[in-house]
């Protein structure tokens, strides 16, 4: 079973000096090349695909306590994120990074995510609970909410012992809140700010979605964002405003349905590599199977080289239950923000699915 996942093949001296090159922190030199840097990089988020099945596996069985209704997807992050995050938090070490390898539950409603969430912080899984964040009851200024908690991935055996220490994170969150997190991503891959990843710098656009996550918060029974009003009236009226001044209808409406005419031609598998073309409204979706692996790497990381410096460009290789299941994971890579516009439109009143 762990015969076609990589294991870690670099000390994490080296990852970390690598992380730095590649983010532009440090210079390149003679023993490692930028180029050079990013092979490392690769190596190491590799290497973090087995820990990563083994955490996605052990949530699979938790959701299926926890609601039938959820599902779960898994990811290796993008270079580009890696980088971005790197110059953000330039004393980060790389190899200590928390989400290399990300999976993510998404639950019918607030109750479900309360149920699983306690499932992960009761329960013995095997691996060491580094750390969590319950961003549901304290939400970021930004307007995100979820439940984080971040595993070093642990076994007894001595196959799978190079493993040990790996770090993986696993985020929970409600529909709504999975609505919210991937318009924001659509956003990003529209208009080309970088609300996920920036903090308040996009002026409107932040003030927005920081508005609609209390929005959502106040629809689930949850506290609000921090610097939002409180009351559903005055959370309306300012989000009317906004939603007029930045053409939200029109810019993220009926945008594309790539993922959605994928899923009608690749047949259910393991991982997907999805390349998403914003400027063009298009995405390439190519399946492969758990065997197939080290050649969804190969294609990956062909990806993101073309993808360099082209912000309109992104590629991602994940994994979910099935193709179906793929593009309610993953909205964003079809720029599909429709969930997200039919609580807007509720909200404002409109009829969800028509709304202008």
């Amino acid at each position: 079973m762990t015969a076609q996942y990589r294991k870690p093949e670099f000390s994490r001296s080296q990852v970390d000096r690598a992380g730095r090159i590649l983010a532009g922190i440090e210079p390149e030199t003679k023993a490692m090349s930028r180029e050079q840097a990013r092979v490392v990089v690769e190596g190491w988020r590799a290497s973090h695909a087995y820990p990563l099945l083994a955490l996605r596996m052990l949530l699979d069985n938790r959701v299926r306590a926890a609601d039938r209704g959820g599902l779960v997807a898994q990811r290796l992050k993008r270079l580009a994120s890696v980088e971005a995050k790197l110059q953000r938090f330039p004393t980060m070490r790389l190899a200590r990074m928390q989400d290399l390898g990300g999976c993510r539950a998404i639950l019918p409603d607030i109750a479900a995510v309360d149920a699983l969430a306690d499932l992960h912080r009761g329960g013995r899984q095997g691996h060491r609970l580094v750390g969590s964040c319950d961003y549901i009851a304290r939400p970021k200024r930004s307007g995100y909410r979820g439940i984080h908690f971040v595993y070093g991935y642990g076994s007894r055996g001595a196959r799978k012992a190079a493993w040990n220490g790996l770090r993986i994170e696993v985020q929970i969150r409600s529909r709504l809140q999975h609505a919210w997190a991937a318009a924001v991503e659509t956003v990003d891959a529209i208009t080309g700010t970088e609300l996920k990843i920036a903090g308040a710098r996009n002026g409107d656009w932040d003030r927005f979605f920081a508005l609609m996550g209390s929005v959502m918060a106040i629809e689930e029974g949850c506290p609000t964002v921090p610097g939002t009003p409180v009351e559903l009236a005055e959370l309306r009226d300012e989000v009317g405003e906004l939603t007029v001044r930045l053409r939200v209808f029109e810019t993220l409406r009926d945008i594309g349905h790539a993922i959605r005419r994928a899923s009608e031609v690749f047949a259910d598998a393991d991982w997907y590599l999805i390349v998403l073309d914003a400027d063009r409204r298009s995405t390439l979706v190519q399946a492969y199977r758990r065997g197939d692996f080290p050649e969804a790497l190969a294609a990956y990381a062909e990806a993101e080289s073309d993808a360099e410096g082209r912000p309109g460009l992104q590629a991602c290789l994940v994994s979910a239950s099935s193709a179906a299941a793929l593009r309610q994971a993953y909205p964003n890579y079809s720029l599909d923000a429709s969930a997200f516009l039919d609580s807007l439109a509720l909200l404002l009143g409109k009829r969800p699915g028509s709304a202008s």
